[in-house]
């Protein structure tokens, strides 16, 4: 099955939403669903209620995410979000995510922590707890933060930010997604890098964040409905993993360095000593 093609958007891209027009051009290229930046700290997005309903027009499955901002609690950023949803026509039928994600792009500066994390996770789940939260992220963050096990901290799917390189349009994506992070191990909803589209005044081509789902439409629309599925033994799951990434390890310090001339040896060293590192980077940490 080929994966299902999709965009996210913000202000940034229209700032009153996603043209009526553009929907056409969108949905002859594979689109068949939006996520739209609902709010971001304590701001909402101004185009979010357009690009949410616009898509829905279109029968395109509908999402929302929240940007988390460091310096504000995420308590705070959470009720923003919830308000904003439940004002442009509530959360049933709405995949719900929250992006974290760390900037270094001047003047942006944003290293969100651990805790504004969990905190919003525990307002949002208070406010609907039986509704779907996902996590967007990309592996460099959430290693920042520990690489938790995603289910661990309050999420119930991933959205695996990566944008390789290779992959320029929806007919370059692999046959199955990339592995993630925190546990969730191939996950099907990713963001693989700009769908390229004509604009309609000057012909320029515009760059939108494009996505990709693995797994049919009714599978994705599922994410935004209320849980059903009994919950996982995550605490078995994580103890096989970190367990099995142990046994690497102890197999990557058994590979005798190669021999030879100075450079050989060298960057024999170094890549085991690679290795090693990014070994250890993927175990799974815990809450709290």
């Amino acid at each position: 099955m080929d994966p299902i093609v999709g965009v996210d958007l913000s202000v940034h891209n229209w700032r009153r939403g996603v043209p009526f027009g553009m929907l056409g051009r969108l949905h002859g290229m594979g689109v068949r669903f939006l996520f739209a930046r609902a709010s971001i700290g304590t701001e909402v997005d101004p185009a979010f209620d357009a690009n949410r309903h616009r898509g829905t027009f279109r029968s395109w499955v509908p999402g929302g995410y929240h940007y988390l901002v460091d310096g504000i609690p995420g308590d705070r950023q959470a009720a923003t979000f919830v308000g904003e949803i439940q004002r442009t026509g509530g959360i049933e039928g709405l995949v719900t995510s929250l992006d974290v994600e760390d900037d270094n792009t001047p003047p942006i500066r944003n290293h969100v922590s651990m805790h504004q994390v969990e905190a919003f996770v525990r307002a949002f789940k208070d406010a609907h707890p039986k509704h779907r939260l996902g996590l967007y992220a990309n592996r460099s963050t959430w290693n920042r933060l520990g690489n938790p096990d995603f289910e661990d901290v309050g999420f119930d799917f991933v959205w695996n930010a990566l944008w390789p390189r290779g992959v320029n349009t929806p007919a370059d994506l692999p046959g199955k997604p990339p592995l993630s992070f925190g546990g969730a191990g191939r996950a099907p909803l990713w963001q693989w890098g700009s769908l390229e589209v004509r604009s309609f005044t000057g012909g320029n081509i515009l760059h939108l964040d494009g996505d990709a789902w693995y797994g049919t439409l009714d599978e994705l629309r599922a994410l935004g409905t209320q849980i059903a599925t009994p919950i996982q033994d995550r605490p078995a799951y994580r103890d096989a993993f970190n367990a099995t990434l142990a046994l690497a390890l102890d197999a990557i310090g058994g590979v005798t360095p190669a021999s030879g001339g100075p450079a050989v040896v060298a960057g024999s060293k170094d890549a085991l000593e690679a290795a090693i590192q990014a070994v250890q980077d993927e175990k799974l940490g815990r809450k709290g």
